[in-house]
């Protein structure tokens, strides 16, 4: 993009600072219409090169999100072969006063092995999975891998620019929970995924970025930012694991190609995954395609099913679970029971009883948890 097109592109909008966000956060300023928050990942040298004299010449804030590893051990795995910026130039940027520095991890920005097919997904939200002993990592081994991360991220910061980074940037946009409140205590209450959104002040634990890419345009560019990518039509699927799942597990691969295929091929964009097992079709999950401590698990095979999707077919993933059609030994007043001849009693046995709840109440049935 030019400098010219640049021009044009932010002429409606006011290009903001991380500063002025706290600070109207706090109440102490009010943001004017259409503020718009720059901010670029990795550090790569062309930042220096090509941004930073624009954002010299417009005067306009940014934020730089870097990786500590790729910074401070030149043969870190995973480290990108694009030319990164020095610390020279880092501290150059910062003495501008237009540019803030974020975290993007100490060494969080790659994949890890995630499930027992070997699938490598973000070292920020998967538990290891470890094939010599064939088991994931332990709740409080991942809980002290990503609170030690995310000190040392800022403390690496710290050391070499001599200040301590207030934002963090997730890698590849992933996020979770712990890994908030392993950041704000790390001193990083504010960070950013990669979800398309407006955002509110009210909440700045997890800003929405829109994601730029392929070189657009003036016109494209503000086609882009004005409709985002929330006016897509909803394209779904509804996919049965059962379907895919066989003994054999070569044929449950081969199943799962051909189901990404088409999918791909559908040009659906969101996919709802029965996560659970329900092979007499009965309507209850008689078992899991995901480890967990209540029921049996048929194979662990969500993961995978969902990662292939995400990553060759492009949709979003959501899971799909009932909230309560589960096979399980529990007291009798714990099940739902319909309002028949004048008192409640639990349905006939023509429609099993879950079954029957599901058909009468399919709005409340389900839940779709973002994958």
């Amino acid at each position: 993009m030019s400098s010219i097109h640049l021009k044009l592109s932010f002429a409606y909008y006011r290009i903001i600072s991380i500063q002025d966000i706290v600070d109207a956060a706090a109440g102490n300023k009010n943001l004017p219409d259409n503020a718009v928050l720059l901010t670029f990942d990795d550090g790569y040298q062309s930042f220096y090169t090509r941004v930073f004299p624009l954002l010299k010449k417009f005067r306009y804030p940014a934020t730089l999100a870097l990786v500590g590893s790729w910074l401070d051990k030149p043969n870190t795995e995973g480290r990108p072969t694009i030319p990164l910026m020095t610390w020279p130039q880092v501290r150059e940027v910062v003495a501008s006063g237009l540019v803030e520095i974020a975290s993007h991890s100490y060494d969080l920005h790659h994949g890890m092995i995630a499930n027992p097919q070997g699938n490598e997904q973000s070292a920020v939200t998967s538990r290891i999975y470890d094939k010599e002993y064939e088991e994931y990592e332990k709740d409080e081994a991942y809980r002290q891998r990503i609170f030690e991360h995310m000190g040392k991220s800022s403390d690496f910061i710290f050391q070499n620019l001599g200040i301590h980074p207030r934002v963090m940037v997730w890698p590849y946009g992933e996020y979770n929970s712990l890994a908030i409140d392993a950041a704000k205590l790390a001193g990083l209450p504010i960070t950013m995924g990669l979800r398309d959104g407006h955002n509110s002040l009210a909440d700045l634990s997890a800003i929405n970025r829109l994601i730029l890419y392929g070189n657009p345009d003036a016109k494209q560019f503000a086609q882009l930012v004005a409709k985002q990518r929330l006016s897509r039509a909803l394209r779904v699927v509804h996919l049965d694991m059962d379907f895919i799942y066989d003994p054999d597990e070569q044929q449950t691969e081969r199943n799962l190609d051909a189901v990404v295929d088409r999918i791909l091929n559908s040009g659906a964009n969101t996919v709802y995954l029965q996560a659970y097992a329900d092979p007499d079709g009965d309507g209850n999950a008689d078992q899991l395609y995901f480890p967990n401590r209540h029921l049996p698990v048929r194979r662990d095979l969500f993961s995978r099913v969902a990662w292939q999707l995400k990553t060759r077919a492009k949709v979003k993933v959501y899971a799909w679970m009932p909230i309560l059609a589960y096979k399980t030994d529990v007291p009798l007043k714990w099940y739902v029971k319909e309002w028949r001849d004048g008192k409640p009693q639990l349905p006939g046995t023509s429609i099993p009883a879950c079954r029957r709840l599901m058909l009468k109440r399919v709005n409340i049935s389900v839940k779709f948890t973002r994958i």
